[in-house]
């Protein structure tokens, strides 16, 4: 397989072992799978919803609005922050989208 090729997404529901989201997040799938950390490479990411804490931590010694959305990103999928900036930049603004249709923006 051609890393730089995108994955089909599985069906939500199917047979892939991966438990349904609870109420609440969203799951984004990826073109492109992303290395985790310690060898585990992932093929969607399921972001819960924030809270303002959540924001609040983000924002502690960011330097930017990109770095604030990432820590953010980083906090709401449990994914490394390394992880989130290693992302492919279509599957990133899959993520963003979503964020943003959580909070209602």
């Amino acid at each position: 397989m051609d890393a730089n090729q995108p994955l089909a997404p599985a069906p939500m529901g199917s047979a892939t072992g991966v438990a349904s989201p609870a109420p609440g997040t969203r799951t984004v799938p990826l073109a492109y799978p992303l290395d985790a950390g310690g060898g585990r490479v992932v093929g969607e990411v399921t972001l819960r919803r924030p809270r303002v804490g959540d924001t609040v931590a983000a924002q502690r010694g960011a330097s930017s609005p990109a770095e604030i959305e990432v820590r953010l990103v980083s906090a709401l999928t449990g994914l490394p922050v390394a992880a989130v900036e290693a992302m492919d930049m279509q599957d990133y603004s899959a993520v963003q989208q979503s964020l943003r249709e959580m909070v209602g923006g």
